[in-house]
């Protein structure tokens, strides 16, 4: 088993533990980075197991991270961007961004890793909460992808264009596929990974369909051939297909058709009639009115209705993040 120094984080630099003189920069500070899989060291499946169980962490214990032994699934669910690298003297520098294991909208994880030339990591690092104690899992999905990539030969003297393929990275956020089309398969970490799955072309989805009146959606679940779910009975879905319209001072027919209509030119002047439509049924209110809502509202977080006001309205929390400049004509 390979022997790991511990290494002190700071903002600008990388210390040894064991030797002070053994400094390296941060890599949030280095700017010449290369795509260029011939110089990835030659990562093992051993020095893997070997950082995240056996090495020590920021308190001198062993790290024994067992979930990033899994970390490989990034790879194979298309969530590792293009892998850069950066050499400082006797030590090699990996960086990518990683995509949150649960979302697919946040911002990605910044993660990197260090290592020898030799294939030993020596630490690791991420934006990520975990990424403060030197071991996450999307720093590991670094090392699964490095390791991939050494195991089928795409390291070292090969086709350039083949290398460039396979680092090529998640291009676009993930799509709506049918469960058809879905792979529920559980991957293992011997198990290669298919640079096609990431460009695979799928059937789109067809448009969700909407209805301007509530008999419209009868009538459309009446020709379903799901209609027995909507027949079922004590159920959210058969309490919609059951419900009687709303006949409420609020229903106006005529402003539900407008919301329908295509947008048009957005100005401060609502000339689009569909967003002016729904200004005048739900945000513009009298004076009668917005003297009866602020009674109804002064309990503010305990009333409901203070919640539901809020919700389309700019308020004064929020106001900072609309825009600040306004540009006038002289």
């Amino acid at each position: 088993m390979a022997t790991h120094r511990r290494w002190i984080h700071s903002r600008d630099v990388l210390k040894s533990c064991e030797d002070s003189s053994v400094a390296v920069p941060h890599p949030s500070l280095l700017t010449e980075w290369v795509d260029d899989m011939k110089l990835w060291p030659d990562v093992s499946y051993i020095d893997i197991i070997n950082y995240l169980v056996f090495s020590e962490g920021v308190d001198g214990e062993e790290l024994r991270n067992y979930k990033s032994t899994e970390a490989y699934n990034y790879l194979h669910s298309n969530k590792i961007d293009k892998v850069l690298l950066n050499k400082q003297g006797d030590f090699i520098f990996l960086k990518a961004a990683v995509e949150p294991s649960q979302s697919i909208n946040q911002a990605k994880h910044l993660a990197w890793v260090m290592l020898r030339e030799s294939g030993v990591v020596e630490t690791v690092g991420c934006s990520c909460i975990a990424g403060l104690g030197r071991s996450c899992s999307h720093a590991a999905a670094i090392l699964w992808k490095v390791q991939n990539a050494v195991i089928s030969g795409k390291t070292g003297l090969a086709c350039t264009d083949e290398q460039r393929r396979w680092n090529a990275g998640t291009a676009k956020n993930l799509e709506p596929k049918r469960l058809s089309q879905i792979n529920f398969r559980h991957h293992r970490a011997e198990q290669q990974y298919d640079v096609n799955s990431r460009t695979a072309v799928t059937q789109s989805l067809p448009n969700t369909p909407y209805h301007l009146t509530h008999q419209d959606f009868i009538d459309s679940v009446s020709k379903a051939p799901v209609k027995p779910l909507f027949l079922l009975k004590n159920t959210l879905i058969g309490k919609c297909y059951n419900a009687s319209p709303s006949a409420g001072p609020h229903r106006n027919s005529k402003v539900d058709e407008q919301f329908f209509q295509p947008h048009q030119a957005h100005s401060y002047k609502l000339s689009c009639n569909p967003c002016r439509a729904f200004y005048q049924a739900y945000i513009q209110v009298s004076e009668e009115k917005a003297e009866q809502l602020q009674e109804e509202t002064k309990e503010q977080s305990a009333s409901d209705l203070w919640h539901n006001c809020r919700k389309i309205r700019l308020t004064a929390s929020s106001a900072k993040k609309s825009s600040s400049t306004c540009h006038h004509k002289k």
